[in-house]
């Protein structure tokens, strides 16, 4: 944008004048809109966040949590140290990782006096199509926006719009209420005005709540990707020393049996972990063959232990159960939802629950249910059956049971039962519930039977590698993962080299590099990162081979780097019978 198409923008009469119309220039600081601040510095961890209004010669700051001295005072700069007049496309961000390189914004006094070096902006417009300032967060070190940050400014921005058109509606209706003579008429309109007044402060109140609600959600989901990769690098070496030492054994060792175990609970907790990454959005639903009766036996022990003390847990599990196509820990987290429900409905008081599963023949009749939108083929289906001998439910909460957000417990306690209507659905199922009041609840959980057999599992062969095949660079923060990997590789014949984080990576790579033949490089770690340390490879060598290593999920992970020409991705937890043939193709490409 050029300085003259700035300045027309700026200084055209109609937006200065939808600008005044909003009666927000000059006001005291609300609590309301620095609320919104508040939540978008918290969300993405900036120091400063800012309600700005572009005014003729100035930007006026209706919020400024975070910014430097005198200017916090003072709730306003000259244009010449704004960035926030430049946004003046609805629906356009603007997103400024390094103002100071930047060609537009590197001479702007805002980088000398307010340290503003990276940016994220989102215009404020009218209904009319007005841009009046910008809602912006501001970071005094360069950064890249992520994805997640701009939707959350975003969404914040909508907020702030909200508080600015309510607060244009009362100016508006405090000018009617000076112009009106006729007694009558004033009483008539300050009614309807009144009433839309309680409407508008309703909507308001109802987009704060469900943008406070996404913005749990959303912290919850980063929460749980961060937990689950910090755990994929502990079962790393878990799994993988316990696979270890289990094929060093013989089969009448004592110690063997107490090993598979730790193999097996090591197994299990990928599988938690896998369901931690699903909830924060970084894998989707793994289907395979799966038999319910022995998944819900294998849960029992837990599900004892939420059942509460006065209840009694029964288990009809029906033998050669037919097989349903299904992601397993999904599936135990619906079984985990029913049973938890059914505790909390019994709560002190005793009482029974039943847990069945079983198949049967359900024609297009039975499968018409309220639930599930659209017919499902009728066919054999294999259900899953929770009982409670609880208060049961009047046809006042049945009919809303399966609304989002909605409980019967107390306020900001779980989300109902929409998450696990969403894995039913995701299963191709249906779902049918009975309910009487003061004689309890029947939930029953119906899948189709899965057609085709099972796959054999073979055993993975022993990947055989020529020792002397060359140097592989281990890159990961991690020392227990590294520990791990190298053991394998030199157990392979393999040199290996170890950095602890990105840039110990790249340095020990410009000094070995005729002699690496691949990077193993994990890619999330402190100083440099995976993208960044491979970026600096490739620099000293275009065509070095590249491994990456991550807790995340694999189809996030190769869809992030399709353009990297990877050799190879690795996800963690994994065992030598992973890595070993990956190692192997990659030396004989």
């Amino acid at each position: 944008m050029s300085v003259d198409n700035l300045s027309t923008h700026v200084l055209d009469p109609a937006r200065l004048a939808a600008l005044r119309a909003v009666a927000l220039l000059d006001t005291p600081a609300e609590e309301s809109f620095d609320r919104l601040s508040r939540l978008a510095a918290q969300c993405t961890d900036a120091p400063i966040a800012l309600v700005s209004l572009i005014d003729a010669d100035r930007q006026f700051l209706k919020s400024c949590l975070g910014l430097p001295e005198p200017w916090a005072s003072l709730r306003e700069t000259p244009l010449s140290h704004s960035f926030c007049q430049y946004n003046r496309i609805a629906g356009e961000p603007l997103l400024i990782e390094d103002a100071r390189t930047h060609p537009l914004f590197k001479d702007n006094l805002a980088i000398r006096d307010l340290n503003v070096i990276a940016y994220l902006g989102i215009p404020l417009v009218t209904s009319d199509g007005y841009v009046l300032g910008s809602f912006c967060v501001i970071d005094s070190k360069p950064r890249q926006w992520s994805a997640e940050e701009l939707t959350v400014v975003r969404d914040l921005a909508a907020a702030v719009m909200t508080e600015v058109q309510l607060r244009a509606e009362i100016s508006a209706r405090r000018r009617a209420e000076d112009e009106r003579d006729d007694l009558a008429n004033l009483t008539a309109r300050l009614r309807a005005e009144s009433a839309a007044r309680e409407q508008a402060e309703e909507q308001r109140r109802q987009l704060e709540a469900q943008v406070l609600q996404a913005q749990k959600l959303e912290s919850l989901g980063l929460l749980a990707g961060g937990i689950a990769h910090d755990f994929n690098n502990l079962l790393t070496a878990m799994l993988g020393y316990a696979t270890l030492a289990v094929e060093e054994l013989t089969e009448d060792a004592a110690v063997l049996p107490l090993l598979r175990q730790v193999e097996q609970a090591a197994t299990q907790a990928t599988e938690l972990v896998r369901q931690l990454l699903v909830y924060s959005g970084r894998a989707r639903f793994t289907f395979q063959p799966c038999n319910l009766s022995p998944l819900v036996a294998q849960m029992s022990r837990l599900l004892e232990t939420v059942v509460s003390k006065k209840a009694v847990l029964q288990l009809e599990l029906a033998p050669d159960l037919p097989l349903v196509h299904g992601d397993h820990s999904q599936l135990r987290q619906v079984v985990m939802n029913l049973i938890t429900n059914a505790s909390d409905v019994l709560g002190d008081q005793p009482g029974t629950i039943i847990l069945r599963t079983g198949s049967r023949y359900a024609d297009p009749e039975f499968l018409q249910s309220p639930y599930v939108p659209g017919d499902l083929p009728a066919g054999i289906y294999v259900y899953l059956e929770v009982t409670d001998t609880g208060t049961g439910m009047t046809p006042a909460v049945l009919s809303r049971l399966f609304d989002p957000f909605f409980t019967t417990k107390a306020r900001g306690h779980g989300l109902g039962l929409t998450t696990t209507l969403g894995v039913i659905r995701g299963h191709h199922g249906t779902i049918k519930v009975v309910s009487v009041p003061e004689r309890g609840s029947t939930f029953q959980v119906f899948i189709p039977r899965y057609e085709e057999a099972a796959p054999e599992q073979s055993a993975v062969p022993n990947p055989a590698i020529q020792r002397g095949s060359g140097t592989i660079l281990l890159v990961d923060d991690e020392p227990t993962v590294r520990s791990y990997v190298r053991t394998v590789l030199e157990r392979a014949g393999l040199a290996v080299l170890e950095a602890i984080d990105g840039r110990d990576g790249v340095e020990l790579f410009a000094q070995h590099r005729e002699q690496i033949r691949v990077v193993l490089l994990d890619l999330t770690m402190p100083r440099l990162n995976g993208l960044e340390a491979l970026a600096e490879m490739r620099l000293l060598q275009p065509d070095v081979r590249v491994i990456l290593m991550s807790g995340y999920g694999t189809e996030e992970v190769t869809t992030r780097f399709a353009d990297q020409n990877l050799a190879g991705f690795v996800h963690k937890p994994f065992t030598r019978g992973d890595l070993l043939p990956l190692i192997r193709r990659v030396l004989e490409e």
